[in-house]
């Protein structure tokens, strides 16, 4: 009625009463009450008429269809209920209202100039969606209330849109998936970090035998004199990686200061004496080599079949240097053999003196072991006792008349280099000290 009552005033006439029902149309004229050419010109139509829904006016109260029509109101011969989406449906985009649509979608007619009341014509697919809830009770909107135009939303707009609203659950449930993914993926890698890189030889390394899987073991030599120091890392592969890290790091800072190795020592770093298990990082399989081998239990004195690792059983290999690995650093040991031999593992905290009962000459493994102890830092005199040990590599270089201990770092994560570079100076000098 807001409309009529402007029209009038802009035309300046006089108010007439419907001599037929009694109703102050404003509009200058009362329509007849069947005469449905008046529809056109914006007139209030008959009021059980339903027929005039396609006009796009207000239907009667009592009749339903007429109101789901006013909604979605059709061309003639086009079956309506193909095309209705109710209100209701429209809920199938639950998290964002259907105002904020039309801002992704220019709507039939422009916001800006939408009329104060139902157009005239609608566009077929067209759902008129009005800003307060007089819809729900079926009624046509106040005329004071203006209805809001969605965009244009035919029917198989609304399967997309349900389509699309569950594309949308479904990429919730992948992103909470992919989440939970992150979660564990994120607890693996605190326990798993990225592998180690395998170490390469230089050319001028000495390639002194290969891994199961073919890979090379190599030592790097600085100095050049008679008695031979060898420190040995990753003989339990990935498991003990920062081992490799700080035989990497030790040849970083040999390879810069060639002066700190005695005239009469040979220094030979072997960076990684199980690259197949450096491949798995910290895992239970980067620990043991290429044959499912505990390479630290496959040496020859000692050896015992049933080996232990913490609580658990593990592969000692079928006889003493049965693996490729531990028959290639025997035979490096027994042809150079050297003053010291040092092999790294963490994270026990500690130095090991090697001890063979069967020794081809004797060999000061508990003094050597102190002095590095003493020089890291790191305790020392005791024997290993967290679980029953054998055929250990240290205990058999013991055996072969080597000055030999296991240095356990304090932690599995940091190579501990400026503790443990101290500890190797120490013996270089006790090395040179005592031929």
């Amino acid at each position: 009625m807001l409309i009529i009552g402007l029209w009038a005033s802009a035309c300046q006439t006089t108010p007439v009463t419907n001599q037929t029902d009694g109703t102050n149309v404003g509009a200058g004229l009362a329509p007849p009450v069947n005469d449905a050419t008046r529809v056109g010109a914006g007139l209030a139509p008959p009021v059980n008429d339903a027929t005039r829904v396609g006009a796009g006016l207000a239907p009667p109260a009592t009749n339903g269809t007429a109101v789901e029509a006013s909604l979605n109101p059709t061309h003639e011969g086009v079956d309506n209920a193909e095309l209705i989406l109710t209100p209701v449906a429209l809920n199938i985009q639950p998290t964002r209202p259907p105002r904020a649509v039309a801002t992704e979608i220019p709507p039939t007619v422009p916001p800006t100039s939408a009329p104060a009341t139902l157009p005239a014509f609608t566009p077929a697919g067209t759902v008129i969606l009005y800003s307060d809830s007089s819809v729900g009770a079926g009624l046509a909107p106040p005329a004071l209330s203006p209805p809001v135009l969605s965009p244009p939303v035919t029917s198989p707009f609304a399967v997309a849109v349900g389509e699309t609203a569950v594309a949308v659950g479904s990429a919730a449930v992948a992103v909470g998936e992919t989440a939970v993914a992150v979660g564990e993926t994120a607890v693996e890698a605190s326990l798993n970090p990225t592998p180690y890189p395998v170490p390469q030889p230089a050319p001028n390394d000495l390639i002194i035998g290969s891994s199961v899987q073919g890979r090379p073991i190599f030592a790097r030599r600085f100095g050049t004199g008679e008695r031979a120091v060898v420190l040995v890392g990753g003989m339990h592969g990935g498991w003990e990686a920062n081992t490799v890290a700080l035989i990497d790091a030790l040849t970083v800072y040999f390879a810069a200061n060639s002066g700190a190795v005695p005239a009469d020592i040979s220094l030979y770093l072997i960076p990684v004496a199980n690259p197949d298990g450096l491949l798995y990082g910290r895992t239970a399989e980067g620990r043991f080599n290429g044959h499912g081998v505990d390479l630290n239990r496959n040496w020859g004195c000692g050896w015992q079949p049933q080996a232990y690792w913490r609580d658990q059983q593990v592969d000692a290999g079928a006889v003493p240097f049965s693996e490729p690995e531990t028959a290639a650093l025997a035979a490096f040991l027994q042809q150079i053999q050297p003053s010291v031999a040092l092999f790294y593992h963490s994270a026990a905290g500690g130095i090991f003196a090697g001890g063979c009962e069967r020794t081809i000459r004797e060999a000061d493994s508990a003094l050597m072991a102190a002095t590095y102890g003493e020089a890291a830092g790191y305790s020392y005199g005791d024997s290993f006792s967290a679980y029953p040990v054998t055929g250990t590599a240290a205990t058999w270089a013991d055996g072969e008349g080597i000055a030999a201990a296991d240095v356990e770092l304090r932690t599995w994560s940091d190579p501990e280099v400026e503790d443990n570079l101290a500890g190797v100076l120490a013996v270089l000098r006790w090395a040179a000290e005592n031929p």
